[in-house]
């Protein structure tokens, strides 16, 4: 029977905020899931969400603060990128981005896109009609030169 020390709160703890996944959490201590979470739950539950608080009170004074490189030279930029991906993937529902914004084509996609479905039309292809491009009528297509 397992039983937890103080040893083995902390490193539960420290692996948590780290982002180690359960599983593996349990695997490192030779205990199941179940045991770990019926013995840890607790430490599992407060280093998530003192990760979470740690990483958006740095996001919170970067938003504050002088904009620059920090001591190790990681420029502004690149921090806000790893806190933005961090929190997407471990901030939980709160954090994740809500704005949806809908792919528009550019013009080059939308011409190309006629362009196929002009040529490749399969009733287009079955009749003996000449093609929109064949009788130069197509906006995307020259004519054939005769």
């Amino acid at each position: 029977m397992h039983k937890p020390t103080k040893q083995t709160k902390e490193q539960v703890d420290r692996w948590t905020r780290n982002g180690i996944p359960r599983l593996l959490i349990a695997e490192s201590l030779n205990i199941s899931y179940t045991t770990l979470m019926k013995h840890y739950r607790n430490e599992i539950k407060t280093a998530e969400a003192n990760a979470v608080i740690e990483v958006a009170n740095h996001l919170y004074q970067m938003a504050t603060t002088f904009i620059g490189a920090d001591s190790r030279g990681l420029s502004h930029q690149i921090k806000l990128k790893a806190i933005m991906y961090w929190l997407d993937r471990r901030g939980g529902e709160a954090w994740k981005p809500t704005a949806q914004i809908p792919y528009v084509k550019t013009i080059a996609e939308v011409k190309e896109d006629d362009v196929r479905k002009e040529a490749l039309d399969p009733i287009l292809f079955l009749t003996q009609e000449l093609r929109p491009y064949e009788k130069g009528e197509s906006k995307y297509i020259d004519p054939p030169k005769s």
